[in-house]
């Protein structure tokens, strides 16, 4: 495990996730029900980085632990074909996992929460904050947001949210959204409206 990542040591110590720790070899288990075990895993949240990245050197995973996993009912583990996500599911909910808990791979098919923006117009705004360390340098850089949003605790992702910047000023096509968690990271969502009129928003981490 990376000294970047928390998640596993805060699951271990959670009753709940199938998570254990081992002091004699200092490595992590996953326990996946019907007497499948994973030893000495990566985080398959972060992949060691305390963050799903979309770096291009990056190895994909080619084992295909997960996938064989996802097809057996009495494993906790599923595949949404709709998100395109492995789920790690208990206790009435789950965890996305964005990193193969085997080989340690990025999972090909896996929407990262970080990517970088898809057209010209997002990455215009991307590269006016790219060097950016906190909220207030996103707002030097951009000026005032036209929301703020306070902290976000969640149960389902290990680091919650300091705070929310959202622009829908910057542009016609896009809404920006900035999030600061409490280690310190930044997250930007670039979002667009659908073509339909259903309303809803789609947009990249």
């Amino acid at each position: 495990m990376s000294e970047g990542c928390i998640h596993l040591k805060e699951w271990a110590e959670d009753p709940s996730m199938p998570v254990t720790y081992t002091v004699q070899t200092s490595t992590f288990a996953l326990h996946l029900g019907k007497g499948l075990c994973l030893e000495n895993i990566t985080c398959f949240f972060c992949g060691g980085n305390s963050w799903p990245t979309d770096k291009a050197d990056q190895k994909m995973c080619a084992c295909g632990v997960l996938a064989k996993a996802a097809n057996d009912p009495d494993v906790a583990i599923e595949y949404n074909a709709e998100f395109r996500q492995f789920r790690l599911w208990t206790d009435g909910r789950y965890v996305v996992m964005y990193y193969c808990p085997s080989c340690g791979g990025r999972l090909a098919d896996s929407v990262l929460r970080v990517r970088r923006p898809i057209d010209a117009e997002a990455t215009r705004i991307a590269d006016k904050i790219r060097n950016a360390q906190s909220l207030q340098e996103v707002i030097t850089a951009l000026g005032e947001p036209d929301e703020r949003g306070g902290p976000i605790v969640s149960d389902f992702c290990p680091v919650n949210v300091k705070g929310t910047l959202i622009y829908r000023s910057l542009s016609p096509d896009i809404v920006l959204e900035v999030r600061e968690l409490e280690n310190g990271q930044l997250l930007c969502g670039y979002f667009q409206p659908y073509s339909d009129s259903s309303g809803r928003w789609r947009g990249n981490w």
